[in-house]
């Protein structure tokens, strides 16, 4: 079992604080286009878990925009907001095989992945560095859990866009 593998167990397993119900006055404070975001998306009376696993299969597009090579993708994922994640994804292209992981658990983060299971396939471009910052990665994605994204703020620069920072 790998690291990542152990990682994922791990913070599946972390027990949850029993979830708030969800009420539209929670939402009152948030920008107008998150408040209509939140009402249509959760009925009232909802659990609203801080912790979220995810499956995922289609496609993951790498490469440049002019080159971009489609990938078939599996992948699993654990969400425990505010401050963990896992990430497991396996892509495949014909022969091509790409698997690692993404993750921030008990304050470590890493993003490891392997081509055919042996070579690195890890880009460190210092011009990347805030992709690769685990704190904006969690931001991403408590997308997938946003009522449990405490310490995210937004901010409404108009009636179409919504922005989200971490304080």
């Amino acid at each position: 079992m790998t690291k990542a593998d152990e990682a994922y167990i791990r913070v599946a397993a972390t027990p949850s604080p029993s979830p708030v119900r969800f009420d539209p006055a929670h939402v009152e404070r948030l920008p107008e286009i998150a408040r209509r975001y939140f009402r249509r998306a959760i009925a009232p009376g909802t659990a609203l878990h801080t912790s979220v696993q995810l499956e995922m299969t289609g496609r993951f597009l790498l490469g440049d925009k002019e080159d971009l090579q489609s990938y078939r993708m599996a992948a699993r994922q654990v969400l425990r907001a505010p401050d963990q994640f896992v990430w497991l994804p396996k892509l495949r292209s014909g022969p091509i095989s790409i698997v690692g992981s993404d993750a921030l658990v008990a304050g470590e983060a890493w993003t490891r992945f392997w081509l055919m299971g042996c070579q690195s396939a890890s880009k460190r471009d210092p011009r990347s560095a805030r992709k690769r910052d685990p704190l904006s990665r969690m931001v991403r994605r408590s997308r997938n859990a946003p009522c449990a994204a405490r310490g995210v703020g937004r901010a409404e620069p108009d009636r179409r866009r919504a922005q989200r920072k971490a304080s």
